[in-house]
């Protein structure tokens, strides 16, 4: 499974937004069946389908059972920027495909605390 966020510009938005990729990332690397990364749509001349996502900004959830079929966080372009880990952690359970991302990050959910939850 990857999570990729699709942005079309570099901006206080996308900044805040990559900013709680990374503590994500950070947080997923006990799982290994996930990995997090991020692609300017526009800058990389990303072409259809996926390009088509840079209306706004889009955290996608692309399965590992079926790339050509990607979850998509709803909210992401209402937040201006502000997601939290929980959110994000929220999302992926009910979005992943694979059974050990799905146990790991459940796992790392439980842990977080009410601060976690909140950062950022």
């Amino acid at each position: 499974d990857w999570v990729v966020y699709h942005y079309d510009s570099v901006n206080e938005v996308s900044g805040r937004i990559v900013s709680s990729l990374q503590l994500i990332a950070a947080r997923l690397h006990p799982c290994h069946t996930i990995d997090v990364g991020t692609i300017n749509v526009v800058k990389n001349d990303v072409p259809p389908p996926f390009g088509e996502y840079t209306m706004v900004n889009t955290i996608a959830l692309w399965p590992a059972t079926d790339k050509y079929q990607p979850a998509f966080m709803k909210g992401v372009e209402d937040s201006n920027g502000y997601v939290t880990p929980f959110e994000l952690f929220t999302f992926l359970i009910s979005a992943a495909s694979h059974a050990d991302t799905k146990e790991c990050l459940a796992q790392i959910k439980a842990s977080m605390n009410e601060e976690e939850v909140t950062w950022l």
